[in-house]
């Protein structure tokens, strides 16, 4: 489970974060105006240059990089994952739902949006 879903994680940060095309997985837009359009790699120095942008924007962990993909979602979003977290690996809708304690709160749509974040 661990290291497949790191890299699906990693890669997935990449390309929200503009490192990597998500249709060709080359380059992408940041690292190209990072490297002044060229983004070969070729010069040593501009490599450098360019995994410390990669360092600096990229999540250097599992739960870093899940926890990026939740702060993307919205507040009552954000409640109802840590309700679920609370719960562990496996839990019911009913259960977040009593957990959560917010009427205002949909839980199965902020379910829907964490699957889909």
């Amino acid at each position: 489970d661990g290291v497949p879903l790191l890299v699906a994680e990693l890669t997935r940060a990449a390309v929200v974060a503009h490192f990597i095309d998500a249709r060709t997985l080359q380059p992408g837009a940041r690292l190209l105006a990072a490297a002044g359009g060229d983004a070969s790699l070729a010069d040593v120095a501009q490599r450098a240059t360019l995994f410390a942008i990669m360092d600096e924007c990229m999540p250097s962990t599992l739960d870093a990089a899940v926890l990026a993909q939740v702060d993307t979602c919205a507040p009552h979003t954000r409640v109802v994952a840590q309700c679920a977290a609370v719960a562990g690996m496996e839990f019911t809708r009913a259960l977040v739902t009593a957990v959560v304690d917010d009427v205002r709160i949909d839980v199965a749509a902020a379910l829907a949006e964490l699957v889909d974040a």
